[in-house]
């Protein structure tokens, strides 16, 4: 014989009810407990946790009381509810605020603005990529990220009512307000909980608070080709979900900055929670190309553009720090870069192209003026081959207890041409370098053709995580850069 109770939450009062597994129903209870609705607005419909749990706590007394039973004698609950609301706890499990009830419509009317604002921007578009795209733009460019984290503001998501109205609201209220638009144009999502640094959650180890952003996991439908999207995971229940983080304003629907790859995240959806690792994007993702052309004198005076293309974390970085900057804070950052390469210089036309333009890579044109480059030896120029750019980075010689970590898979690119001075010829140019460490690659080269000199490497960046015991290997690798970087091309000059 098994003694159960059956308990039921509804609308204004909680049920329980006695069952015998040989007997049937012994008995029951009913209890009821307040809805909140206040005069002013009649609108809000909210009940409490206390009030719910006196009430349940009331209706277990009468049936145990009707059923004649030994309430220890009760082997589980079996519970329902009329339960459609997130209900953010604290550490001990407790609510933070009233439940919001299905009856609640305090927002109909900005609900129908979010409506109709959803269907506006989606309106003549009948693919999934455009729908998702042209409402992902809206989030990232017209609601600005503001967290007011006061209280339950640092745990609640605010209603997307009010982030729609008030036009900001912090990650938590940006992923809301997009479900919800998404929702009203058929496309189904999910919140994922994620923390910005990589590594603080383990699959392996259950905790809480190890999460620090919200961001959203758009499901994909059957019909959509999953590879036409980098930022793609798999559930267990084999759907394919679209990560996109809406309070990034700078990287586009379909990739994922660095700083959200390779991690574990939680995915929450109806049927529970699931801990899902988010992918590391290929470098060519994030790729920074740099090319130059130049012209040298022979007085060591070197002259010339360099157009930068960037992608992945490298554009997100630069139109970050580019947006919102004057023309003297963007020219500045440029010769900051600089100063690490050059002496002397000066920078004239810089152009910045497809600034606000997420989908198209992030365009720098500049010219550049450098008196005294090369270096006089006699009858020897010496001339570095490498204008720009810097791959390596100082490495301490303390013992290493823990991984290096990067941000990001990265593949990196130079590709400078100068055209030699007049009554000068090429008399000895560094070897060739090909390095291969596993986590990373490094290849450079300096060619001849008639009066110019041509200069490429590539850099390759394929792991973020490189572990301490291939430290030589990474002090060995940084230091064929280093040797590169400063190598020289050695001019004659001829008669």
């Amino acid at each position: 014989m098994s003694i159960v109770a059956g308990v039921d939450f509804g609308t204004l009062s909680v049920r329980v009810s006695i069952f015998d597994s040989e007997r049937g129903r012994m008995g029951s209870g009913v209890a009821d407990y307040p809805l909140k609705r206040p005069k002013e607005d009649p609108e809000q419909a909210t009940q409490s946790h206390a009030d719910q749990m006196s009430a349940l706590e009331a209706a277990m007394r009468k049936a145990i009381d009707a059923s004649r039973v030994d309430g220890h004698a009760i082997a589980a609950l079996a519970i329902d509810a009329t339960a459609s609301s997130v209900i953010p706890v604290d550490k001990k499990l407790q609510p933070l605020d009233d439940y919001y009830l299905w009856c609640d419509h305090r927002a109909w009317k900005e609900a129908m603005e979010i409506t109709e604002k959803a269907r506006q921007l989606v309106a003549g578009k009948t693919d999934f990529d455009s729908k998702v795209r042209v409402l992902a733009s809206f989030l990232q460019t017209d609601i600005r990220y503001v967290a007011i984290e006061i209280g339950i503001g640092g745990w609640q998501p605010h209603p997307a009512a009010d982030v729609f109205h008030f036009r900001y609201g912090d990650c938590k209220d940006k992923a809301t307000l997009l479900s919800s638009m998404l929702h009203e144009v058929g496309i189904a999502s999910d919140y994922v909980d994620i923390n910005t640094y990589r590594g603080v959650a383990h699959a392996d180890v259950p905790s809480e608070d190890v999460f620090n952003h919200v961001i959203l996991a758009i499901e994909l439908p059957a019909e959509v080709d999953a590879a036409s999207y980098r930022s793609v995971v798999t559930s267990r229940n084999i759907k394919k979900y679209l990560i996109f983080d809406p309070t990034d304003p700078y990287t586009p629907l379909g990739d994922l900055r660095g700083e959200l790859q390779d991690t574990y995240a939680l995915l929450a959806t109806e049927a529970g929670g699931e801990l899902i690792r988010t992918p590391l994007l290929a470098p060519e993702t994030n790729a920074l190309a740099r090319t130059g052309h130049f012209i040298l004198s022979p007085e060591g005076l070197l002259s010339g553009e360099i157009v930068e293309s960037r992608t992945g974390d490298h554009a997100f970085y630069e139109r970050a720090a580019l947006m919102h900057a004057s023309e003297q804070e963007r020219a500045q950052r440029l010769e900051g870069r600089l100063n690490r390469s050059l002496k002397g210089f000066s920078v004239q036309n810089m152009n910045i192209q497809y600034l606000d333009q997420l989908q198209r890579n992030l365009l720098t044109t500049f010219q550049l003026i450098t008196p005294g480059y090369s270096q006089l030896r006699g009858p020897l120029l010496l001339v570095r081959p490498r204008i720009m750019g810097e791959k390596g980075f100082p490495l301490e010689r303390k013992p290493r207890h823990y991984p290096f970590q990067f941000e990001s898979t990265s593949r990196e690119t130079d590709s400078f041409e100068i055209e030699l001075p007049k009554g000068y010829v090429v008399d000895d140019v560094p070897v060739p370098v090909k390095i291969d460490a596993k986590f990373a690659t490094y290849e450079s080269r300096v060619e001849v053709a008639g009066s110019k000199l041509k200069y490429s490497r590539e850099y390759v960046r394929r792991d973020v995580l490189i572990p301490p015991e291939q430290t030589e290997q990474l002090r060995k690798f940084l230091g064929v850069i280093g040797s590169d970087e400063a190598s020289v091309v050695i001019l004659k000059h001829v008669q």
